[in-house]
């Protein structure tokens, strides 16, 4: 039995080959196949909280390094404008665990909560 090359039929003649790439991946693609889904607005909220819970992470760090380079008797001014948009970014990422869709909405919402108390200015115990 022969074998066929690319673009040969079971017959041995020749097919027209695709030449819109777009087709052939087309079918092939993860977003065509039946399993998965399209994410609804709830798994969309609560993905976005989880992103405003990282950033809200990565701008506290970013404020520690900032303060360790540029400490002044003025730097809270800086404090106040980043604590500002931390506590919105929390506010935020609390919001969307109550309201969103996720295995682990509990988590988000309790580290939301609990990434709040670096923020107050005044100590807690």
């Amino acid at each position: 039995m022969r074998k066929m090359s690319i673009g040969e039929n079971y017959v041995g003649k020749l097919t027209p080959m695709r030449s819109n790439i777009f087709e052939i991946f087309e079918r092939h693609s993860w977003f065509h196949s039946p399993r998965i889904q399209l994410p609804k607005w709830r798994m969309i909220l609560f993905f976005s909280g989880l992103c405003a819970g990282t950033t809200n992470f990565v701008l506290w760090w970013g404020w520690v390094v900032w303060l360790r380079f540029h400490y002044n008797p003025a730097s809270w001014k800086v404090r106040d404008r980043v604590s500002d948009l931390g506590l919105y970014l929390l506010l935020y990422a609390v919001l969307a665990a109550i309201g969103g869709k996720g295995r682990y909405r509990l988590l988000l919402g309790i580290s939301g909560v609990l990434a709040l108390l670096p923020w107050i200015p005044m100590g807690v115990l």
